[in-house]
């Protein structure tokens, strides 16, 4: 899965390797020793679909849950330097998800400190990335943010949709508003259906 989010002052790409989640592994491998040798397996039975020497896998209906939990959490994030009591809004002003089959993220260069929202950049890395890209491609944008560019990008997105038939479309409201309403629509229709995917 990739995301891009924007909050008014910075941007961030997000990924999660979905074959990872819900995965954990006694190896020394770096980054991936995350199991204790005495790790009490026993009490957590009910949970685990299969397991090894060296690897206990969740069962797929915990995994897709731990991954949506994860990505409904977005549209609330908040906080400051150090814990501070000074607030800092990191809601995303903007998002954009989908999933891949690419260690690429997609997204990367849309967004700079030039140009909030590089339409022409982000058309190009669909059409680069079209066949590593496995389901429709949810986006939104907070009413006040990109006002000025709102209309300019969802005839972009109309026409892209009217134009190309690569298996995804673009998903997004007539308006282009309702981050929460789309974070949540991408979890329902993408999260859940995930495991069923090929080569994710």
């Amino acid at each position: 899965l990739v995301m891009f989010l924007n909050t008014l002052n910075s941007y961030g790409c997000f990924s999660i390797d979905v074959n990872l989640s819900g995965r954990f592994f006694k190896g020394s491998t770096a980054g991936f020793k995350n199991l204790a040798e005495k790790f009490p397996v026993d009490e957590y039975q009910e949970s685990i679909e299969k397991k090894d020497d060296s690897e206990i896998t969740l069962k797929k209906d915990i995994r897709r849950e731990r991954i949506k939990t994860l990505l409904e959490a977005f549209p609330y994030l908040s906080g400051g330097a150090r814990l501070s009591t000074v607030y800092s809004d990191l809601a995303p002003k903007f998002v954009i998800y989908c999933a891949t089959d690419s260690g690429n993220h997609l997204f990367q260069e849309i967004g700079s400190i030039y140009d909030h929202l590089n339409l022409k950049s982000l058309l190009e890395s669909v059409n680069d990335f079209k066949d590593n890209i496995k389901s429709d491609i949810y986006i939104a944008l907070k009413n006040g943010f990109l006002d000025g560019k709102r209309q300019g990008i969802i005839d972009a997105l109309n026409k892209y949709n009217g134009e190309n038939d690569n298996g995804f479309r673009f998903i997004f409201k007539d308006d282009l508003s309702g981050i929460n309403e789309t974070t949540k629509a991408f979890t329902e229709n993408v999260v859940t259906a995930l495991f069923n995917t090929e080569n994710i």
